[in-house]
């Protein structure tokens, strides 16, 4: 059989072992045993099938090392050799292999670096190694991969950080190295994978902030950064990727207000930015988004009131914003008539909200009956039977006092204004009562010369023979006294 081109066993309940002597079967160009239940190592023997385009020998239960005697098989384009029991490290003289299009080696158990030598491999397309054991750092060498479009390094140890240089990489359409243990920031430099349309950094120990220069991803569709440790705000510039489809954000140190510039990204079905320190009110905005059928917003300190816009979500299903501050009532549109996907509404712990939930929750058909009754359970007053039925979309409660921040304003104010008040008019009696006391006071001694002087006169004009004087004299002391008190 030397002259043997194409050797295909795939899929068949094949075991045993990989025979050494198949060496002299030299013409081989494509030979695939994959999908069967073979065991033992690769020979090292086979090196001498040299004009192996195609070597397929994944999903079997291979064991040992990958053999650095198969650096010979220089022509190799599609190389497959995972998922079996293949433990070691990747050879580093595997580097001559350079007209590898295609090399996976994922799922099995291997360890060691990735070999900065293979660099060289630069006509890679696909290049798998997730899923093993692998260490060490991601080698800046390895930028010259230039054609790579799928890149799975994820579920290892990997450490270190992401290096700018990879931005060479601008054929990325699918980059995956979540479940590791990176380091560092998301590198700017990045923005130039503008192909992407699937990333995956989640579960990994990733700093900083998200860099709004990244806004250039537009073709993205599936972007998952959860179960890092990012800080800093929501970049209003990410308004650009439209065509996201899964945005998972959440378990991270995000801070600041939800962007309303975000009500571009409408194909959006599933959104989760839980579990961060995210503040500000709920976009009203974000009603465009109507594609979306789980939005995740629990577990950050988002205040303001439920947007009534919301409703207007037909496909929404699941909607979490439990442990928040929000405040207000429940809007009365928060049925399954305008939500009719809706599975769950979650807005227990947020205990500046009042009001009632809808009556339609409390039906045990109901779709939102769960969501009634998980506020049941965690004693929301919202599914208490004393729950406030007049409650408006601006009612808001604080603390125990149940008066909103604008009602406890006008009360401080007012009171203010009474004891000011208050002030002025104890001021203005007690000058009053001051002024009366030295006006009678200077009245009497008035009266009392006017009296002497009267007596006299009275004596005079008795001897006169007349009283008139008298009398007026009288009658002009009592006007004045009169004017005085309807002065003060």
């Amino acid at each position: 059989m030397t002259k043997l081109q194409s050797f295909y066993l795939r899929v068949n309940r094949l075991s045993g072992t990989l025979p050494p002597g198949w060496s002299s079967m030299t013409a081989l160009t494509d030979l695939r045993v994959s999908g069967n239940q073979l065991t033992g190592t690769l020979p090292p023997e086979w090196s001498s099938m040299a004009a192996l385009v195609n070597l397929w020998v994944h999903e079997n239960e291979f064991s040992g090392s990958l053999p650095t005697q198969w650096k010979t098989m220089t022509k190799l384009q599609n190389f497959q050799l995972h998922t079996n029991q293949l433990s070691g490290t990747l050879p580093p003289g595997w580097s001559s292999l350079t007209a590898l299009t295609d090399l996976r080696v994922n799922r099995n158990q291997l360890t060691g670096t990735l070999p900065p030598e293979w660099s060289s491999m630069a006509a890679l397309v696909n290049l798998w190694v997730h899923e093993n054991k692998f260490s060490g750092s991601l080698p800046t060498q390895w930028k010259t991969m230039t054609k790579l479009q799928n890149f799975q390094l994820h579920t290892n140890q990997l450490t270190g950080a992401l290096p700018p240089e990879w931005s060479s990489m601008t054929a990325l359409t699918d980059f995956r190295f979540s479940t590791n243990q990176l380091t560092g920031t998301l590198p700017p430099e990045w923005s130039s994978m503008t192909a992407l349309t699937e990333f995956y950094c989640q579960y990994n120990q990733l700093t900083g902030t998200l860099p709004p220069e990244w806004s250039s991803m537009t073709a993205l569709v599936n972007l998952w950064v959860q179960e890092n440790k990012f800080s800093g705000s929501l970049p209003t510039q990410w308004r650009m990727m439209t065509k996201l489809q899964s945005f998972q954000l959440h378990t991270n140190h995000l801070t600041g207000t939800l962007p309303p510039e975000w009500s571009s990204m409408t194909a959006l079905t599933d959104f989760q930015l839980h579990t961060n320190l995210l503040n500000g009110t709920l976009p009203p905005e974000w009603s465009s988004m109507t594609a979306l059928q789980s939005l995740y917003l629990s577990l950050n300190q988002l205040s303001g009131t439920l947007p009534p816009e919301w409703s207007s979500m037909p496909n929404l299903e699941v909607l979490r914003l439990v442990n928040n501050k929000l405040r207000g009532c429940i809007p009365e549109s928060y049925t399954t008539v305008n939500f009719p996907s809706i599975r769950r509404i979650g807005l227990e712990y947020n205990v500046n909200m009042a009001g009632c939930v809808p009556p339609s929750w409390k039906d045990p058909q109901n779709a939102l009956y769960s969501s009634y009754t998980d506020l049941r359970n965690s004693n929301s007053t919202l599914a208490s039977e004393n729950c406030d039925s007049s409650c408006t979309a601006g009612t808001e409660r604080s603390g125990k006092s149940g008066l909103s921040t604008a009602s406890i304003i006008g009360i401080v104010v007012a009171c203010a204004v009474v004891v000011l008040g208050l002030l002025f008019l104890i001021i203005f009696l007690c000058c009053r009562r001051k002024h009366n006391k030295d006006d009678r006071d200077a009245e009497g001694s008035v009266t009392s010369s006017r009296a002497s002087v009267a007596e006299s006169s009275d004596a005079a004009n008795s001897l006169a023979g007349g009283d008139d004087e008298g009398v007026q004299s009288q009658g002009s002391h009592d006007s004045r006294y009169s004017y005085y008190n309807d002065l003060y």
